[in-house]
This record gives structure tokens, sequence and C-alpha cells, in this order.
């Protein structure tokens, strides 16, 4: 299986030349900001990151720092995530980082409540953890795409996962300084297959909104399309599962 060369960056970065960049990524995951739906914990080169991504055609995602301890702060959250993607294609998810301390209890059922807000709106979810996390503080967590976090020459995290950061000292042309490197596994990203992506999601929400389709199958809905994507190398593998299997064409229909 290939794998992406990707980066998480944030302002901590400073202005980044993302020309010089471009030629030694295959895509980035941007931090769009801390805690509550504030203006002040906007990431301050969010908008300028996102942008420069955008004209020069990098595939990149999100990711927000979480500081909630309630529910109402994840819910909070969730609405700054998507206050500031509104407008953005993005090729990666939008994920929330868990990692701060004193967070750790009640953390998986403020997951959900970020996620459920976040994949209403349309967009795929993930979490952000270190390994001391996901083995004592997140199991059990198994809807969302997995980013694990672990310095090391390889990743012991014994569940599966989608991105391994493996380091906080990398380097890259058109960066000063540090910069986090992640592998990402080659997910599929022809435009016919985030089409048909995108395609699912807005009708199954749509089927839900209509009362032609019970809310309860949103999870299992997104457990199915996460499972589609990751058969197969190819995108010709993934439309020919996605068509072929018969479960899924209540989910095409556009009634």
């Amino acid at each position: 299986m290939a794998n992406l060369r990707v980066i998480d960056v944030s302002e901590h970065q400073g202005t980044i030349n993302w020309d010089a960049v471009k030629g030694h990524i295959d895509g980035a995951i941007l931090r769009c900001g801390y805690g509550d739906n504030i203006v002040s914990q906007d990431d301050k080169q969010w908008k300028r990151n996102a942008d420069e991504c955008t004209r020069l055609g990098i595939p990149f995602g999100v990711y927000i720092y979480s500081y909630a301890t309630s529910d109402s702060q994840a819910r909070s959250e969730a609405e700054h995530v998507l206050r500031l993607v509104s407008g953005y294609k993005l090729s990666y998810p939008i994920y929330l980082d868990l990692e701060q301390a004193e967070t750790e209890k009640g953390a998986i059922q403020r997951a959900n409540i970020f996620g459920n807000i976040i994949e209403k709106a349309g967009y795929w979810c993930g979490v952000y953890a270190n390994t001391n996390w996901w083995t004592n503080y997140l199991v059990g967590l198994e809807r969302f795409v997995k980013w694990v976090a672990q310095y090391n020459s390889v990743c012991t995290y014994k569940g599966t996962y989608d991105i391994w950061q493996y380091t906080s000292g990398g380097s890259v042309p058109g960066i000063s300084g540090n910069v986090d490197m992640d592998i990402k596994e080659l997910m599929r990203q022809k435009e016919d297959i985030m089409q048909l992506d995108e395609k699912m999601r807005k009708n199954h929400i749509a089927r839900v909104g209509k009362g032609k389709c019970d809310s309860k199958l949103t999870i299992p809905f997104n457990d199915v399309l996460h499972n589609i994507d990751r058969i197969g190398n190819s995108c010709v593998n993934l439309v020919e599962v996605a068509k072929e299997n018969v479960t899924m064409q209540a989910f095409f229909a556009e009634d």
C-alpha cells in the first residue's frame, strides 16, 4: 500500500512558503483554531494556509485543538470548525485533537457530540490522539478515522488507524524550523470518488431530513463508507464495490 507524505501545521510555523513546500508533500492538515467558537481563538495563519493550499491544489484537511470539558464546549468547538471551513473543499477529514491534560474524563462522549455535528454538516470526521490516549482514554471509539501520534521509527499502536504522526522534528523546504510529519495510507482522491462520497453523504442526510431514513443509521452508514474506502488501492476498486453492493442502493436514491 502506498503512503502519502503529509504535514500538519499551525500559526507556530509562521508564514509558510507553500510554493516551495508543494513539491515535497502530498497533503497537509491545517489547524483552524483551538477551543470554543471565539474569533480570537482562530489560528492566525488558518485563512492564508487554506487559501494557499487551495490556490496550489494541495489536498488538505483540518484539525482543532480541543480544550472541551463539557458537552456544550464540544458543540462550540464543532461550530468553531464549521464556521472556518465554510467555502473550502476539504480532501481529508476534520480532526478533533485530543491531548489536553485534564480533559480525559468524558472525552469519548464529547468526541461523539463533536462528530455528530461535523457529520450532520456533511463532512468526514476524525480524531487525533497519542498512543496513551488511544489505549487508556479512547478505547472503543471506533466510529471515526484515527490519527495516531507516536514519535518513533514504527507505530506500535495495535488498533486500526489511517494516519501516523511520527515526528515533530521534520524539515520541509518553505517552512522555517521544525514541522510535524505524518504518513497517511493512500486514500483514493480522484474526483469521481470524492463526488461519489459527497453525493452519498448528502443524499443520506436529505433522506433523514425527509423522514425516509432512520437517523440512527448515520453511524453505521459512515462506518460502511469508511470500510469501503479502505478496500483496494485504486478508485476503480472503490467504485465497483460501491456500485455492486446492493445494501448501498438506498443511499444513491435522490427522492
